[in-house]
């Protein structure tokens, strides 16, 4: 199992991932045919069933990239957890982590004994029984564990999070976060943009990488500039609705003209 991209977490290399809520294998594909260091699968919020994530996965190895599969699985879901990372994907991405000690849970899902407490069985991910062995020795070094800081406890708790034992990354999720500040989509407000900037640098003084996504392709530099080592710099659904909007408008300018 390739160990480059918790490599280059560990080392906060820059990276850029994508993010796909779209259940389907070509939109998957498409994606990691772009070149991305990754891209996200995201299982939280779509209704699309493991079976669809297993195709998606695929979808992602078929594009013939170096873009790794990470998926979105909660902490409550250890079975999914252990079933997703059979079908081949590099890592997980685990929401609302509020505590150190769960932190350390999360890491440890993506771990086989005696380090964690995934359960051993083939899949894509060991090329089914043909690398099996290899992979249940390898894969501990390779699989990546993101973490994600969405709520007023997460954000209190920030500098434990970012140095659990085990976690690879930390990535912020901006809109829940203001939301539990009682400031949802407020995104310029005081409160919001100091919650971030705490956030990178309690992460920077454990020498974790912190990330977010930014969906606005003319707010990167600057996101850059201000400490992120990581982006998510596009969701499907929300640039397939920004592209109709455009060429709309678009047209609808013409045809006043």
């Amino acid at each position: 199992m390739d160990e480059y991209l918790k490599d280059a977490f560990q080392t906060r290399d820059p990276l850029v991932g994508s993010w796909v809520l779209i259940g389907h294998p070509t939109v998957a594909e498409i994606t990691a045919g772009l070149g991305f260091d990754f891209v996200v699968l995201d299982t939280e919020h779509p209704s699309y069933s493991l079976e669809t994530l297993d195709t998606m996965i695929a979808g992602v190895v078929a594009a013939d990239r170096d873009t790794s599969p990470i998926v979105r699985v909660p902490l409550d879901e250890p079975n999914r957890i252990t079933r997703v990372l059979n079908t081949g994907a590099t890592g997980i991405l685990f929401p609302v982590i509020e505590t150190a000690a769960q932190a350390r849970e999360a890491a440890k899902a993506t771990k086989y004994p005696p380090d964690g407490t995934r359960t051993i069985a083939p899949g894509r991910g060991s090329n089914y029984l043909q690398d099996f062995e290899t992979y249940v020795k390898t894969a501990n070094d390779a699989t990546v564990t993101i973490v994600m800081i969405e709520t007023e406890r997460g954000l209190n708790n920030a500098a434990e999070i970012a140095a659990a034992e085990g976690v690879d990354a930390v990535l912020i999720g901006h809109e829940d976060l203001s939301a539990s500040l009682g400031i949802f989509a407020q995104w310029d407000h005081d409160r919001l943009q100091t919650a971030i900037d705490r956030i990178i640098t309690t992460a920077h003084e454990g020498d974790t990488a912190v990330g977010r996504v930014t969906p606005d392709s003319e707010a990167i530099e600057a996101t850059i500039d201000r400490g992120f080592d990581f982006l998510i710099t596009g969701v499907d659904i929300w640039q397939l609705t920004q592209a109709g909007q455009r060429a709309k408008a678009a047209f609808d300018s013409a045809v006043e003209d």
